[in-house]
């Protein structure tokens, strides 16, 4: 399989388009619920995937073996997704570290709530409700893996901004599923 992929990447490095078109096939489902993640709306999803997409066969050549190609596109798409938003001017970058202590941001570690994918329709929407800055945090945190400090370069943001911000967005999350339970069990 990693022979056909790299074949596939050889060929769209030499534009392709039934290799590009095949490697959109096989990522683009995977990519589009990336940008999902990121953008509040099914409109600007798109747009980030068509421009990712376009960024990834822009800059397929500078693509290297050792790494693969989904992780390679993925970033791709979660820096696509960022940059849009970033030119929208809608990421926070104004420090809330006076508004919870130290011992409250250290609390929120990888190790206390590890979360993988959701399934549930449910949840992708409710964390699509996410404020901006908050869903942009915890994706990158919980569903990319990025760190804070990470985060905080890619968004421009001190790290504690980040981890602040992704304290309210599983605080956010919390209370919001907690709400979706008490309106299901009435």
């Amino acid at each position: 399989m990693d022979q056909d992929i790299d074949i596939l990447i050889a060929l769209c490095c030499k534009n392709d388009k039934k290799a590009q078109q095949a490697l959109y096939n096989k990522y683009a489902s995977t990519m589009f619920a990336v940008c999902m993640r990121y953008c509040h709306s099914r409109q600007d999803a798109q747009d980030a995937f068509q421009d990712g997409f376009i960024k990834v066969f822009q800059h397929i050549q500078s693509h290297k073996r050792s790494e693969s190609i989904e992780g390679w596109i993925r970033r791709i798409m979660v820096n696509t997704c960022i940059d849009k938003h970033r030119k929208e001017n809608w990421i926070v970058t104004d420090t809330v570290e006076h508004q919870y202590n130290a011992q409250t941001l250290n609390h929120v570690t990888k190790e206390d709530s590890p979360v993988t994918l959701p399934t549930n329709e449910k949840l992708i929407e409710l964390i699509q409700q996410l404020p901006k800055q908050y869903r942009t945090v915890f994706n990158m945190y919980v569903l990319e893996e990025y760190t804070h400090q990470e985060i905080a370069n890619q968004l421009q943001i001190s790290v504690s901004t980040s981890k602040s911000n992704l304290y309210r967005a599983r605080k956010w999350l919390q209370n919001a599923i907690a709400d979706e339970n008490i309106l299901n069990n009435k």
